[in-house]
């Protein structure tokens, strides 16, 4: 016996064991191709009785929103027994996922459309399960699995991306907790993003904002927990999306797990750091950060970050320390020009000190560190026309004819200086020549931030 279900759907969708399961679909239609029918029951009130029903589908187009059609071409085998009800075989045609907005953040993310295949869709007293696998394209496969107590009630308990030889890796969610967590095995790299996602959506603009398009390997190890490798982070981008708080605590929980994060080179404004290594655990509502190591212009830079909510504050705020240390290096010379491109100051050896430090919204990190800096070059030179040399000259401190021309040889430099919100106050400086010292005045300079 085969059934129009255009023709059956008004009337099957009030029927009070697919009511409330069923609540957000609009429209059905398509061919069910029935190999057992049994009915107990009042003949003209179905809402009464008992229905045993099993067979096939075909053809079937399923819309949540009056009138698209979100899935199509979908077939499958069913059983119906009781007011229990079993999908299996499924395959089908999925061109709109807005349907699934109440627990994916962005929906529309996903490259459209795609087919799914080896669905399976179980209706049992009190609880829904919907589980498939999505082909995303050439070599690539989407597992999903969901549950919930209907079908506006879905949510997610496994996600697997398969796109070998890149990605492998599973994610799956523990929605029992306070804060719906996750836990990722396997690795992800990001390039297998390009297929997955639509190009045009936010969230790929976000993780292309982020990236530059440069691949982020993500791998999960059991004994060190989380590890994310990527070529470049750009914090312009990352700081926004972070710093609004939304009262759930860090913005990624993983319970139990450390996450380390590798980063080949970091983008701050017009700062670049490189070789960088952090720690990151997330514990209840704050998320601790561990700056393990980063190169910026020669100087090692290590420090630790708190990020802890603050309920009456709309972002996100921050307790930063920093350490800058750079003990014997070669020529200054080399930091000076990394620091301001294309201008050659002076060369020597120098060491470098500072300890500085912030408390506020994450958004002012780079503008609101106070601290000391210590400084010191030994047995170089300034050159000629540079800052620092026509200031000596127009104050005539040096007397010297040849400043002008040839810039000096100098054998120590040292400056003592604090840095608050941004701007650093020169507090003691000295200038040695082998034949005479020097003191400079204190002098307070904005430092350059982007």
């Amino acid at each position: 016996m085969e059934i129009d279900i255009q023709e059956i759907w008004p009337k099957l969708k009030h029927w009070e064991p697919l009511k409330t399961r069923v609540a957000p679909l609009e429209q059905m239609s398509g061919r069910l191709a029935v190999t057992q029918l049994q009915y107990k029951g009042p003949m003209f009130d179905l809402t009464r009785g008992v229905l045993d029903l099993s067979g096939t589908g075909r053809d079937i187009r399923i819309g949540f929103t009056s009138p698209s059609h979100e899935i199509q071409d979908l077939s499958a085998g069913f059983k119906m027994v009781k007011n229990r009800l079993s999908i299996n075989d499924l395959t089908a045609m999925i061109n709109d996922l807005d349907w699934l907005s109440n627990w994916i953040t962005y929906p529309a993310g996903l490259a459209l459309p795609f087919q799914v295949e080896a669905g399976r869709f179980q209706m049992l007293e009190g609880r829904i399960s919907l589980s498939g696998q999505a082909v995303m394209g050439t070599n690539m496969r989407l597992s999903i699995q969901l549950s919930g107590t209907g079908t506006d009630d879905l949510k997610p308990d496994m996600i697997r991306l398969e796109h070998k030889p890149l990605t492998d890796a599973t994610i799956r969610f523990d929605r029992h907790l306070p804060i719906p967590a996750v836990r990722f095995k396997g690795r992800l790299d990001t390039r297998s993003l390009d297929t997955l996602l639509d190009q045009k959506s936010l969230i790929y603009q976000r993780v292309l904002a982020l990236t530059q398009g440069q691949p982020v390997d993500i791998t999960a190890d059991p004994d060190t927990g989380l590890r994310v490798h990527t070529r470049l982070i750009q914090m312009d981008s990352l700081i926004p999306m972070i710093s609004k708080n939304k009262g759930s605590g860090a913005p990624f929980p993983i319970p139990g797990e450390n996450l380390t994060l590798l980063a080949d080179r970091l983008e701050y404004g017009t700062f670049r750091f490189t070789g960088l290594k952090a720690g990151i655990l997330w514990a209840h509502h704050q998320a601790d950060v561990r700056l393990d190591r980063a190169d910026f212009c020669g100087v090692d830079i290590t420090g630790q970050m708190k990020i802890n909510p603050d309920p009456a504050s709309p972002v996100r705020h921050a307790e930063t320390n920093l350490r800058l240390t750079a003990a014997d290096r070669k020529n200054v010379g080399d930091l000076l020009s990394c620091v301001y491109p294309g201008i050659h100051l002076m060369d020597g050896g120098y060491s470098l000190n500072a300890a500085l430090s912030n408390t506020g919204p994450l958004k002012t990190l780079h503008t609101g560190l106070s601290g000391d800096i210590t400084f010191v070059s030994e047995n170089g030179q300034i050159h000629k026309m540079t800052l620092l040399s026509r200031l000596l000259s127009v104050l005539n401190i040096l007397k010297l004819p040849d400043i002008r021309q040839e810039g000096f040889r100098y054998h120590r430099i040292e400056v003592n200086a604090h840095m608050k919100n941004g701007i650093i106050q020169l507090e003691k400086q000295s200038l040695m020549r082998k034949t005479w010292p020097c003191s400079l005045p204190g002098k307070s300079i904005r430092l350059r931030t982007g």
